[in-house]
């Protein structure tokens, strides 16, 4: 059955799959293809898991990332959405697969009686930012501290001098660097799919390099035999 959205829609805000794996490193003995094929399924992850929601989703993806700031273009992403006509956002990247459907949920619902749901980061950030229309505005909201540890506190002298109220989610952590990637892998359920496709794109691109190194190795000439490495101490 159809969830009742009001006029609540969710922004998914994320740089392509190429561009987030030029600054991101998830495994680096699997090298950088394989970082954005990961990146690719925690992106189709996060859309799946939106739209598992039945509210309305809508993709925008930062495709240059090198120009403004990351505060400009996500208050961009924010009005495109604001200007089709819906009054609450409940805007989120990539980076937060542990982010299930009835989470956002939950999100919409806190949303319908503040003007702000916030889901804090472990490391000090956000994955959520539920925002009513009305508690909106572009030039504080462009000036936080984006993608740094002080964002969170940032938000709460957002709230201060916009006469705001803020409701807080559960804290959850995001992935941004290999130890982060580690630390998911070891977290999620033996049974749960997205473990499964991810040790898989790993195990797929180890094999790979593995097999490329291989044949990589020169031939030893003809007659002589090939030089052995030291025994193990």
């Amino acid at each position: 059955m159809p969830v009742d959205s009001g006029q609540t829609a969710i922004l998914i805000f994320s740089r392509t799959a190429s561009q987030e794996a030029q600054v991101k490193t998830f495994d680096r003995n699997a090298g950088q293809s394989a970082n954005r094929v990961i990146v690719q399924r925690l992106i189709d992850h996060t859309v799946d898991t939106a739209r598992r929601t039945q509210l309305p989703v809508f993709i925008h993806y930062d495709t240059k990332p090198s120009t403004g700031t990351f505060g400009t273009h996500l208050a961009e992403a924010l009005e495109s959405v604001f200007k089709k006509g819906y009054t609450s956002i409940i805007a989120i990247g990539n980076d937060c697969p542990e982010l299930s459907a009835p989470m956002l949920l939950e999100a919409h619902a806190r949303l319908t009686k503040q003007p702000l749901v916030l889901g804090p980061a472990i490391d000090g950030g956000l994955y959520l930012i539920g925002i009513q229309k009305s508690a909106y505005h572009r030039l504080t909201f462009v000036n936080l501290p984006w993608e740094t540890a002080q964002l969170q506190s940032a938000w709460q002298q957002y709230q201060v001098a916009n006469e705001t109220d803020i409701d807080w989610l559960k804290p959850l952590s995001d992935v941004d660097h290999a130890a982060d990637f580690k630390t998911l892998l070891a977290r999620l359920p033996r049974w749960n799919c997205l473990l499964k496709q991810l040790r898989s794109i790993l195990a797929s691109f180890t094999v790979a390099a593995n097999s490329f190194c291989q044949s990589a190795l020169p031939l030893a000439p003809f007659g002589l035999a090939p030089l052995r490495g030291p025994p193990f101490p």
